[in-house]
């Protein structure tokens, strides 16, 4: 184990130590640090005239003007160690946008409110807001948008809490996103990073003939981010910014490169009169980075290989995020990929680390053909433990930042998001109502289920729809209950072959704590649900009595299936007797040969779950329970063209009594 010391803020020397080699020295930094200098106040102050209103943030690190009358954002960012100014004429930071409107959106560049609500000594903050007001944009017109921005005596780091509050009578829908538009360093050699399931998402301009021709290198979107940061940088300089946000809210992260913009989208949410949603985000400007493999509050590090003579070495950036740290491990496995086979280890103590990294950089050698490799990383501290992997493939063995996407065959499983819903109540309970609700959420061939002939069957109903589409916002529902009020009122929710993208994270908490409360949910199959629809890696997993396959999972049975019932495993619920309730299923009449042609491939019915009929010998509907609540699957798609010897299910005259005694089973009768 090598160990390493330094002061906060400055470097220590760079030093090898064999990986599998024995221990090594210590090294120890020289008295660097400015000990005799007096440790800056942080202030604000403010600067009004006819033509402008700012505010100005300080402490020993930086210095950002807020500029209230111009959409509230940050137009002034000196980063003070450097003494370099972060934005040029016509850029800003911490810009706020809704992304149902296209830039540059109402708030831009309109006047703010502003106060400033912490003077010091040790914090200072200051608070600007506007409402939506832009005409022809009802779902979001008086929704108010607030942002505090917060520098301490302490760190560099900038904080700003950003709120969204509905103060209206009516449902709102509204996503947020921020927007920063900065340069480090200069014009060129501006890179970005941004965590997603194929590694690090890494976008830049290339300058070629000197500087004379540009070409913009890398993805701008990342639409499956694994973590909440994204960070830009120039490797030349060392400059870096972090940006940590809430990965439970985050929706996308974005940059348009040939703007130098760092942006990200957070999650659309169906706001309920009176509801406040609160996120934070957290900036941290700091030095000595060639690249950013991963960022925290706690540590910021990077993982590169640098070319030696008969291969790579391993080399390792680590800094502090918030504050300066002590006693900091970092262990490190190489593996072969695929195979994960061992092919080096690691393990290095930084006794402190400040703002500016420190750099470690192992003897071993990765062999010059060992292919594409995986270096496994744990960094541990005083209160925290974190865990991320880097992939090299052949494409970016040197130690050079390379932008792009490339096939290579490595993949990660992004983190299930974990969501407290909006204004959840103490009590969770269910909202007694005459006649049967229900909410459908209406995907491709909604219609063919003949969900409303099936309703009609039970008298007095009442059915609310959404629908489902897919255009350059993603996967979208353009209505979903909102609220506890809206949910709890239900008798059945329907997922009409619709993904789980669609729904935001808020959406599947209200859904999860309706079921557990009672509710019935009903999921149909089709190209957009179960393993088209990304059921088995999100929050309906847990829920669902089925096993979800993965993508592409419906199959198309060219002479179709016959449909049969079992109504020896009836709708039973758990605790109830057997002929306790009368199965809905014994007088069905099967004539007509009901056959299903497109049915999807399931990963597992699970052990507790009832098959309630097949397609031949294949799951064909299966119900099970979920907390007070009950679930449902039906695994096909209305596809396919009845025949004279065979009619498609959905068009058989006895299925709308099927579907109707599976949606009164759902609700419990």
């Amino acid at each position: 184990m090598l160990e390493r010391s330094g002061n906060p803020g400055w470097p220590g020397r760079s030093a090898k130590c064999g990986m599998n080699g024995p221990a090594a020295a210590t090294l120890l930094l020289m008295p660097l640090w400015m000990a005799t200098a007096a440790r800056a106040e942080v202030s604000i102050s403010e600067r009004k005239s006819e033509k402008e209103t700012v505010v100005v943030l300080e402490n020993e690190f930086v210095r950002l003007t807020v500029d209230v009358l111009h959409g509230g954002k940050v137009t002034g960012f000196v980063y003070k160690p450097l003494e370099r100014e972060w934005l040029v004429s016509g850029q800003a930071m911490f810009i706020d946008h809704v992304w149902q409107q296209t830039w540059p959106g109402e708030l831009y560049d309109v006047p703010y409110e502003y106060e400033i609500t912490h003077r010091g000594p040790q914090q200072v903050t200051v608070k600007v807001w506007r409402s939506l007001q832009r005409k022809g944009m009802d779902s979001l017109i008086g929704v108010k948008v607030e942002r505090s921005l917060s520098l301490s005596d302490a760190s560099p780091v900038v904080t700003a809490k950003v709120a969204m509050q509905n103060p209206t009578d009516a449902v709102k829908t509204v996503g947020y996103w921020s927007q920063h538009i900065f340069r480090l360093g200069g014009m060129g050699d501006n890179y970005y990073v941004r965590p997603s399931t194929t590694g690090l998402a890494v976008g830049t301009f290339e300058y070629l003939d000197e500087g004379r021709k540009r070409e913009r290198v890398g993805d701008e979107w990342v639409k499956a981010p694994t973590d909440g940061w994204t960070a830009a940088l120039n490797p030349t300089t060392g400059e870096a910014a972090v940006f940590l946000m809430d990965y439970n809210d985050l929706r996308w992260l974005y940059n348009c490169i040939g703007n130098h913009t760092t942006e990200w989208y957070y999650d659309l949410l169906r706001m309920v009169p009176g509801s406040r949603w609160e996120t934070e985000i957290r900036m941290l400007p700091l030095r000595g980075y060639r690249g950013v493999s991963f960022a925290s509050r706690e540590v910021v590090a990077d993982v590169r290989l640098m070319r030696a003579a008969k291969g790579y070495q391993v080399a390792f950036s680590l800094g502090a995020g918030e504050k300066p740290l002590e006693n900091v491990v970092l262990e490190a496995r190489a593996l072969s990929h695929p195979g994960r086979k061992v092919i080096a280890q690691e393990k290095v103590n930084f006794k402190s680390l400040g703002y500016l990294s420190e750099e470690y950089v192992s003897s071993s050698l990765l062999p010059e053909k060992s292919g594409s490799v995986v270096v496994e990383v744990s960094i541990t501290g005083k209160g925290f433990a974190h865990r991320f992997e880097k992939h090299f493939g052949d494409y970016n063995r040197t130690d050079r930042l390379v932008a792009g996407i490339f096939d290579t065959g490595y993949e990660l499983q992004p983190p299930r998001k974990e969501k407290t819903p909006l204004g959840r109540p103490a009590a969770v309970k269910r909202i007694p109502h005459e006649g049967f609700a229900a909410f459908e959420a209406q995907g491709q061939f909604s219609d063919a289920w003949r969900l409303e002939d099936a309703l009609k069957l039970k008298g007095k109903y009442a059915l609310t729809t959404g629908h489902f589409s897919s255009n350059v916002y993603g996967e979208q529902l353009d209505n979903f209950p909102a609220g506890y009020k809206g949910i709890m009122a239900l008798d059945v929710v329907v997922l009409n072959n619709v993904s789980t993208n669609s729904l935001s994270p808020n959406d599947l908490a209200l859904l999860i704590d309706y079921v557990k409360s009672g509710g019935g949910l009903l999921a149909l199959g089709g190209w957009y649900a179960f393993g088209g629809g990304g059921y088995a890696d999100s929050a309906l997993a847990d829920m669902l009595p089925v096993e979800s396959g993965k993508p592409f999972d419906i199959q198309w049975h060219r002479e179709g299936l016959p449909l049969t019932l079992t109504p020896s495993l009836s709708f039973r619920g758990r605790g109830q007797e057997e002929g306790h309730q009368k199965d809905p299923l014994a007088n069905l009449d099967l004539s007509g040969n009901p056959s299903v042609f497109w049915l999807q491939e399931l990963g597992a019915v699970k052990s507790n779950a009832r098959i309630i009929a097949t397609a031949g010998d294949k799951p064909f509907a299966v119900v099970g329970e979920h907390g007070r609540g009950r679930v449902a699957c039906i695994l096909a798609a209305p596809c396919g063209a009845s025949t004279a010897d065979r009619v498609l299910f959905c068009e058989w005259q006895q299925w709308p009594k099927l579907l109707g005694a599976l949606l009164q089973w759902l609700s419990r009768g």
